[in-house]
């Protein structure tokens, strides 16, 4: 079941990521509920019983370990609207989930540098704790840069499996408008017998297969 009327649109990384960074990441977290409820009402997931999990969202903006369920939902949603298209699976929940915790403990770890760092008076202190100064500001920028990293790769490649998404969309949405084209008549059914066995026999078309053929008369 898909909706006709399209609720999605394809997304930008590399705007959404710029974005992100100007916002301090509110936009990532518009992101994360916007693009996952797009497919989720695109495809009708909730009529097959599938959770949106915003339940979680809310209560990973609030902890961010509950972000856990709510990005594996999200992952996995994507994933089964993409088995529905006949597409590859993409990023799996378990990948993603490993790629944003190492982005958020990077995190954690330059946050943890930097305030360290800031308890340093460098005109003051001691040589040793001048060059610890230095080295845990070259480790807060080292944490940044895998932040970035960790947390770019997960995004570009969900980013990407959804967009493949919409691709797909659009172009099941183009083969269902393009002219019908007129199926081939069915062959003549034999004289005799066979005439009666091949009518009873199941008659079972598809679109992509050519009509079975009658029984050839005896010659």
């Amino acid at each position: 079941m898909v909706l006709a009327e399209k609720v999605g649109k394809k997304r930008n990384f590399v705007s959404g990521f710029l974005l992100s960074l100007v916002t301090a990441l509110v936009y990532a977290v518009y992101w994360n509920y916007r693009a996952h409820n797009e497919v989720y009402r695109q495809f009708e997931l909730q009529k097959e019983d599938r959770d949106e999990g915003v339940v979680w969202f809310i209560l990973g903006i609030i902890l961010p370990p509950f972000l856990l369920g709510y990005w594996w939902l999200m992952v996995s949603n994507v994933q089964y609207a993409r088995d529905r298209m006949r597409l590859p699976r993409g990023i799996s929940p378990g990948r993603f989930i490993v790629l944003a915790v190492l982005a958020f403990a990077s995190y954690i770890g330059a946050v943890l540098l930097a305030v360290y760092a800031s308890t340093i008076d460098t005109a003051t202190a001691a040589p040793e704790q001048a060059r610890a100064s230095l080295a845990a500001i070259g480790g807060t920028v080292a944490f940044v840069l895998l932040t970035l990293a960790f947390g770019g790769v997960a995004y570009h490649r969900l980013q990407g499996d959804i967009n493949g998404l919409w691709d797909a969309y659009d172009r099941r949405i183009m083969e269902l408008q393009a002219p019908a084209v007129a199926s081939p008549p069915r062959p003549a059914a034999p004289p005799g017998p066979a005439m009666a066995a091949w009518a009873q026999s199941p008659a079972t078309y598809y679109a992509d297969l050519t009509p079975r053929e009658p029984p050839q008369p005896p010659p």
